[in-house]
């Protein structure tokens, strides 16, 4: 009988620490769980948040965007050089032959060679004394360069010896120059759309000074059009110039849907114009139908799902360039950006570019090659990279986090292991003890 009352009071007693031991195992179990939850959902965000970035330059990927064909779906800009390298200048107007950019460094007109685009070299300069220029424009042999003075003529027939022409005295601050036939048509600010005659290139003459009651920015022409932006009315007037001495407005465009905005920059391409706004981001307008009455038919303002009308941001679209299906922006707080307008009615963000340290003012694109120009750093020179897929390091803020989840949950887990190993070894002794083994 005593035997068998200890027989049972040892059965009882196994049963409690065994119990006690399950219980220490669940427990242990839960908070191993437990640990890793918590490390999951507050490691993920810390290496998923930040935006992917490629040679120091920030790049964005629009997630709204289903692409309905086969485009690239991002791309990634290195910088190759800048000019003048050690010097800090504006770089205003731009034009390209053959393998020779001209653009104005600091007061000067200059041709640079870009040969190599890695390496711009010096070919030529000409110097003004007092003359405060603000753009030009190539054609044949002759540069013509404009700003605050007026427009001179310059033979560059010899790229290393650039000569005087002739001069011709304008009103405004010319921004903007755009050349059809023998005419200058001149972007002159407030002093509105001013046209040169340059058919003695050594004494241009000026026909014609349009007021437009706003401020002129910037010119394309297409065919007898002229578009110009306005920063004060509608943002783009359309002016027949089939008659350079009579000059009349035969349109604009107005958004009723965006009451304040600004014209800046203007492109044309086949039969679209791409508008540049103030606080409203990039406008693609559609002539096909009527080319004095544009239809806004695509409209990118940020990768944010803004109301309609709202204005956003005080970023200035400065130019735009288009070649093919991608467009390029230069503002003058995000550097530029790189659009994919395959379908125009559903532009798409490639990338923003951070790389000048100055606000961008122009943007020339030739082949893989990106040329920015700034008011601090020059010519910005970068190449630019298309990709389809994932970026490159897409997977590396995964893999970051998945390691950094394994080394945390070993320092918290291996003593639990280590706990529960070593309760083990007790239980059997226990066990053995209790059962007289």
């Amino acid at each position: 009988m005593t035997n068998k009352k200890n027989r049972l009071t040892k059965n009882r007693n196994f049963c409690s620490i065994s119990i006690l031991f399950s219980l220490t195992k669940i427990t242990s179990i839960f908070c191993s769980v437990f640990l890793l939850l918590v490390m999951t959902f507050s490691i993920v965000p810390i290496f998923t948040a930040p935006p992917l970035t490629v040679n120091n330059f920030q790049r964005a990927i629009n997630p709204k965007v289903d692409p309905p064909m086969q485009i690239n779906d991002y791309t990634v800009s290195t910088l190759l050089a800048y000019y003048p390298p050690d010097e800090v200048k504006r770089g205003l107007g731009f034009a390209m032959q053959d393998n020779y950019i001209f653009s104005i460094i600091g007061r000067n007109p200059t041709i640079i060679d870009v040969s190599n685009p890695a390496s711009p070299t010096f070919v030529a300069e000409y110097s003004f004394d007092n003359y405060s220029l603000e753009t030009l424009a190539l054609r044949d042999n002759y540069l013509y360069v404009a700003g605050k003075t007026g427009l001179t003529i310059l033979n560059i027939s010899d790229l290393e010896n650039i000569t005087f022409i002739g001069h011709c005295p304008t009103p405004g601050n010319v921004q903007t120059i755009a050349l059809q036939g023998d005419y200058a048509y001149l972007a002159a600010h407030r002093g509105g759309l001013v046209i040169v005659n340059i058919s003695d290139p050594t004494q241009p003459i000026m026909v014609e000074q349009f007021d437009i009651f706003g401020e002129v920015w910037d010119l394309a022409i297409k065919g007898s059009l002229a578009y110009v932006t306005d920063n004060t009315g509608p943002p783009l007037k359309i002016i027949n110039i089939s008659d350079p001495l009579n000059p009349v407005i035969v349109g604009y465009f107005e958004d009723k849907m965006y009451t304040d905005i600004y014209g800046f920059s203007v492109t044309i391409n086949g039969s679209y114009v791409y508008l540049g706004t103030g606080c409203h981001g990039l406008f693609i307008l559609d002539i096909t139908k009527n080319s004095t009455s544009p239809i806004r038919i695509g409209h990118y303002y940020g990768e944010k799902d803004y109301p309609v009308g709202y204005r956003y941001t005080t970023e200035n679209i400065w130019d735009i360039a288009v070649n093919g299906k991608y467009v390029f922006e230069a503002t003058d707080m995000n550097g530029f950006y790189v659009l994919d307008a395959s379908d125009p009615s559903k532009p798409k963000l490639l990338e923003q570019n951070l790389v000048a340290s100055s606000c961008a003012v122009g943007v020339f694109s030739h082949e893989s090659y990106i040329y920015l120009q700034t008011f601090i750093d020059g010519i910005c020179i970068l190449n630019l990279t298309f990709y389809s897929g994932k970026p490159p390091g897409y997977w590396m803020p995964y893999i970051k986090t998945i390691v950094y989840i394994t080394i945390i949950g070993s320092i918290f887990i291996l003593p639990i292991i280590y706990t529960r190993r070593q309760n083990k070894k007790k239980e059997k002794i226990l066990r053995d003890i209790i059962l007289n083994k």
